[in-house]
């Protein structure tokens, strides 16, 4: 009889449980004959949260904005482009805007 913890759709579903915070982790071993499913972690701090990571949903329900993440990643420290906009032009783009002072400043 095969070990259910080696099933490829164990793996996916803890994985889906992980990215929608269902469990807070999971542990696996590489053995002889593949991966092993060998822990999963039900307390601690949750990663994801209905498929989003924590910071997006600190954006939404603390700071009381919809996050704008450019290319799916924090601007600073875990925070997004509406949290810490550049002070000098406003923009919450990794650059600043065209035509902003600090940005020929930085050319030189």
């Amino acid at each position: 009889m095969s070990d259910w913890r080696r099933w490829s759709v164990v793996h996916g579903l803890a994985s889906w449980a992980y990215r929608l915070g269902v469990i807070a982790g999971y542990g696996v071993r590489g053995t002889v004959t593949g991966w092993r499913l060998d822990s999963v972690r039900w307390r601690g701090r949750r990663v994801y949260l209905l498929g989003w990571p924590t910071m997006k949903w600190e954006c939404l329900l603390l700071r009381h904005h919809w996050p704008y993440w450019p290319e799916d990643r924090p601007v600073f420290m875990g925070l997004c482009g509406r949290c810490l906009p550049w002070p000098c032009c406003g923009s919450i783009e990794h650059d600043h805007v065209s035509g902003c002072s600090a940005e020929s400043e930085h050319e030189e």
